[in-house]
């Protein structure tokens, strides 16, 4: 899910029970995501911000500055865990 504000421009994905594959017996416990997204041209800031939360913690790391006017990035989200990726 993507929102903005005219101040922000937030992205949240959530990965809910692992993915099992029942013919091979295969088990995600965790996805890469590749997230590629325009900034609305509303939102000013190019501090990108990258939460993380589990059902026990939510850690946020050092905010850094994104060049140029769109998100590109590459992530690894664990089963049962959100993330959520600010630009403001």
């Amino acid at each position: 899910m993507a929102t903005s504000d005219g101040k922000q421009f937030n992205i949240v994905v959530n990965y809910g029970y692992p993915y099992e594959n029942l013919q091979t017996g295969e088990r995600f416990e965790a996805i890469k995501l590749r997230v590629k997204a325009p900034i609305p041209p509303e939102v000013k800031g190019r501090t990108l911000v990258i939460s993380r939360a589990d059902c026990r913690n939510r850690t946020e790391q050092p905010a850094t500055t994104i060049r140029g006017n769109a998100v590109d990035l590459e992530i690894e989200l664990q089963a049962q865990s959100a993330v959520s990726i600010t630009v403001k």
